[in-house]
Order: C-alpha cells, then sequence, then structure tokens
C-alpha cells in the first residue's frame, strides 16, 4: 500500500505544541489550588434561582435586613453560567470548567502577537509571567469570565481581520463581558491606545490602513458600559460599591499594591513590574509606542487599585513575549520557522497534557475547599436550626446561603452595593461590642448567631455572659451560639414559638427547642452557674 496513504492528514504546529502543554499546565495548578473566594457561594445561589425561574433576580431574596427590597443585578451572567456548570458535578465541574477558561485567557493572549518571529521560548515565558500575575486573582469569581473577553477582544484588535468583522465579533464579546462583570471600560482604555497609535503611523504615512475600525469600538464600548439590566444605574452602583469596598471595608482588592496588607500577595507584580522595566532600559526604550502606552496606562490601573492587577497581567503578555525574543542573546532559544508537528509526535504530548490537568490534581488529593471555610459549623447549624435568621459574619453569608436559602435568612453578605454606610458602620461597631446583646437583639431578632473567631471576640464575650444564648458549636475559626429557653418556659411548653413566626416570608424557625450541648464547646462559667441552679 502507499505510503502517502498511510500518512495522517492533521498535523499541529511546534508553537501551538507547545501553548497547549503551558494551557495543561495552568489547568492542572488551578485545579490543586483549594477554593477560596467566598461570594461564589452566593452567586451560584443566585444563578439558581435564575434557572428555576427563567427570569432575572431583582430583589433581595437572601437577608432579612432587605428582604424584598429591589437588588441590582450584578454579573447576572456570570453567575447564571456558575449555576449551570454546577448542575453538573457541584464544585467539582466548577472548578474544573472555570480553570479551562482562566487558563484559556492567557493562551489566548500568547497567541495575539502578530509579529511572526517569536520562538516558542519567549511565547511560553510571556504566558507563565501573565498567569503568575494573576494567580492570587485566580479563584472561582466573574472577573475570570470578563478575563477570557479581555483576551479575545485584545486578539481581534491585533488581527489582520477587516475592521467590519473585528467590530462585528467585538460585539458580542463587550456584551458577556460587561454582563458577566462591569468592568468592560478597561478593554476601551486598551482599545483607545491601539486606535490612537496606528492613527499616528496612518497620518505620518508608515502604515496605509486607517483603523477604522478601532475607532468605531469606542463609542460601542462606551454604550455597552449601559447595556445591562441595570442600565443607568450601574454608575451609581459601581460607585458605591467601591466607596464601601475601598474606603470602609478596606477590602484588599480594593486598596492599592502597596499598602499592607496588599503588598504580599502582590509581590509577583512588583517583581514582573521592575522585570519589565529592565526589558525597557535594556532595549534603550526602542519599544513600539503602543506597546509602552499599554504598558504605562494598564500599570497606573494596577497601582491605583490591586485588582487591576489581573488585566494588566494579561494585558502584558503578548508585549513580554516581543521584549523578551529581543532581549535575550541571540543564540539563546533562537526563531526558528515553526515546524508541523505530525500525530506520532504531538498525540503523546497531548496525553500527556490531558493527564497533568485531568488526572495529576485528583490523584494528589489536593484539599477542594480552603480552611477558612466553616463547612463543618454550617452542616452542625442546618442540623439544630432547620430554618431562621442568622446573624453573621460578612464573608460566610454566601457558604450559609448556598447551603439553605431561602430557609435561613442572613444579615449580610458579600453583595456590598446592598448596605447603605451606616449598616456598615453598625456592623463594625456590633463586632467591637459597642452595642449591647439587648439591643442588637432588638434590632435583628436572630434565631442564632455564627460569628467568627478573632474579629467577633468582644460580641462572642457578651454572648457568653447572656443567659438567653448558648455557645451550641465551635472550633478554631467559628462559633455558633442558639437561642436558649428557660427551664420555666421549657416545663410548660413542648416548643417555643419563634417571635418571627408571625411574620411569613422571612425565613422564620417552626420553634425553639432546647439547646443541644456543643461538642467540645465549654459553656461559660454564668452558664454552668445558671444549670446548676
Amino acid at each position: 500500500m502507499d505510503s502517502a496513504r498511510l500518512s495522517f492528514p492533521i498535523t499541529i504546529s511546534q508553537r501551538a505544541l507547545v501553548l497547549l502543554m503551558l494551557w495543561s499546565l495552568m489547568v492542572m495548578i488551578l485545579r490543586c489550588e483549594p477554593i477560596h473566594d467566598l461570594d461564589a457561594f452566593w452567586q451560584i445561589r443566585v444563578g439558581q434561582l435564575m434557572l428555576d425561574s427563567g427570569r432575572l433576580v431583582t430583589h433581595d431574596q437572601f437577608t432579612y435586613t432587605h428582604a424584598g427590597e429591589p437588588s441590582p443585578t450584578f454579573g447576572w451572567l456570570a453567575q447564571l453560567l456558575f449555576a449551570c456548570v454546577f448542575r453538573i458535578d457541584s464544585w467539582r465541574s466548577l472548578q474544573t470548567v472555570y480553570a479551562m477558561l482562566f487558563s484559556a485567557a492567557f493562551i489566548i493572549a500568547g497567541s495575539s502577537n502578530r509579529c511572526a518571529k517569536l520562538s516558542p521560548f519567549s511565547v511560553a515565558l510571556g504566558v507563565m509571567l501573565g498567569f503568575e500575575s494573576g494567580l492570587s486573582n485566580s479563584d472561582i469569581r466573574p472577573q475570570g469570565i470578563a478575563l477570557l473577553c479581555f483576551a479575545i477582544l485584545l486578539a481581534l484588535a491585533r488581527s489582520d481581520l477587516r475592521d467590519s468583522l473585528k467590530v462585528l465579533f467585538s460585539v458580542p464579546i463587550l456584551l458577556v463581558w460587561q454582563n458577566s462583570h462591569p468592568s468592560v471600560f478597561v478593554g476601551g482604555a486598551v482599545i483607545a491606545i491601539l486606535g490612537a497609535t496606528e492613527w499616528g503611523l496612518a497620518i505620518h504615512g508608515e502604515v496605509e490602513a486607517r483603523p477604522w475600525g478601532l475607532t468605531f469600538l469606542l463609542p460601542i464600548i462606551g454604550l455597552i458600559q449601559f447595556a445591562t439590566p441595570s442600565g443607568w444605574s450601574i454608575l451609581a452602583t459601581s460607585w458605591l460599591n467601591i466607596e464601601i469596598a475601598r474606603d470602609l471595608l478596606r477590602v484588599t482588592e480594593w486598596l492599592p499594591p502597596w499598602e499592607p496588607t496588599v503588598i504580599k500577595a502582590a509581590l509577583p507584580f512588583w517583581f514582573l513590574l521592575a522585570f519589565s522595566l529592565v526589558l525597557i532600559v535594556r532595549l534603550k526604550f526602542e519599544v513600539e509606542v503602543k506597546d509602552l502606552c499599554i504598558f504605562a496606562v494598564m500599570t497606573l490601573l494596577a497601582l491605583s487599585t490591586s485588582r487591576f492587577i489581573l488585566f494588566w497581567g494579561l494585558a502584558m503578555v503578548p508585549i513580554w513575549a516581543s521584549w523578551i525574543e529581543r532581549a535575550k542573546p541571540v543564540g539563546l532559544f533562537a526563531w526558528q520557522p515553526d515546524r508541523r508537528m505530525e500525530p506520532r509526535t504531538f498525540f503523546p504530548v497531548m496525553l500527556l497534557g490531558g493527564t497533568l490537568a485531568f488526572g495529576i490534581p485528583s490523584v494528589l488529593g489536593c484539599p477542594f475547599f480552603s480552611e477558612e471555610i466553616p463547612l463543618t459549623g454550617i452542616a452542625r447549624l442546618k442540623q439544630a436550626l432547620p430554618s431562621g435568621r442568622i446573624y453573621n459574619y460578612r464573608e460566610w453569608g454566601g457558604p450559609l446561603i448556598l447551603a439553605n436559602s431561602p430557609a435561613w435568612r442572613v444579615a449580610i453578605d458579600g453583595r456590598l452595593w446592598v448596605f447603605d454606610r451606616a449598616q456598615w458602620e453598625d456592623y463594625s461597631a456590633t463586632a467591637l461590642g459597642k452595642v449591647t446583646i439587648r439591643e442588637l437583639v432588638r434590632r435583628h431578632r436572630p434565631d442564632a448567631f455564627f460569628l467568627r473567631r478573632g474579629f467577633h471576640e468582644p460580641l462572642i464575650e457578651s454572648l457568653r455572659q447572656s443567659t438567653q444564648w448558648r455557645e451550641f458549636y465551635s472550633d478554631e475559626l467559628s462559633i455558633i451560639f442558639i437561642k436558649c429557653i428557660e427551664p420555666t418556659v421549657q416545663a410548660k411548653e413542648t416548643f417555643f414559638l419563634s417571635p418571627h413566626e408571625e411574620r411569613p416570608g422571612l425565613g422564620a424557625t417552626k420553634g425553639y427547642v432546647p439547646c443541644p450541648r456543643s461538642d467540645g464547646a465549654k459553656p461559660s462559667a454564668r452558664s454552668r452557674e445558671h444549670q446548676a441552679g
């Protein structure tokens, strides 16, 4: 038989094979990382409600402090996607799909450089540097979908497609981006830089083509900012979210990377920023104007707010690849024409990549959740309190919501824009023990307290001194208090009606039962005296 007939028609380029292996390695790393982000829990629950009802969740269904009030639909598309994937195999499927999408963003960025004479070494190093810069922000969040859209937008902008096709393909990407995470202005900033520099080259006669496609994209991006169910109100909601997160709560991702609470996590950014400056100096500032402008603008964004480091790292991937290629010694991993690999070569490599991405994490038995998520405490509380109001630590609102909403209603959660400044100030004052138990119960009428050790220590001590609340469960991270029944009341009633029984729809308990002794939790001295009496 003719040998030509035995040949397999499919081949793959050497650069593509290297990028595929890098993608597999990044997926493996992300799948070995435990889940840390607590907002993903309530976002999944929002998505589940949308799937069940077939409509957007426009009113609060999670808290007793804002029950039934209008709630902005921030990131609804990402929440819907999370819920769909979550239905396949719970957290395992969601973590895997998210890792694949997050890693794909950096691969697309590495493939977007139109300069053909880049060695696989330079491209691979640029991709890994970008991935390293974003690793601290790689947990399951809507930002990951925004990152993928950003990568596709940059690839389209740098491509040789006709202007009409650039606009046509960019619009749906931008719509998905803004409805998954309202940060499409980042893409607008880069498109503006690319368009301005290409117009400069065209005006000076260095190129013939006019960047009409990028020019038309700018007003489209401006309009797409408001192409969400929130419409124009997204600006006010976004600003409120920034004020609460940055100025009041001091959430680390909203702080500059030099803040003491952020600088350790931002060390890769500082190293890569210094590395970029060294490359510029080594190249004697002979770099493309557009690359230098993108570097400057994205660096300013990252320096203003740490959360933009993720986008900074991705935007820098093709730039690093180009700068590294020019700055490295000529003989080191020198560029060669891209070879085509036959199946007998790339099939084993692809098999190895699949094993890395999907086999190794399972074999290693990496922990699935961070130890900072109080899953055991939530399970114990669900056994003791099937429904009711829970006064809680803010970050744990998400896990509580996913575990037992709508039967449970929490006091507060990660949707920062839902709560005004006065409520956040009251939340902080309560944690510091500046609000009495009597006043706190009068305002919230809780059925249980789910608190964090360290943050709530003054409140915990006050509850331990109260005869109306018993420590039901405690561990090194969390502590739970449940309302107690006075012995005289218990003798007369088989159960004690919740004070919320007359308020349907607020997740009322069917009744209080005598508080069980906690496993390992020690009653306070005052509680022991009460029991002895």
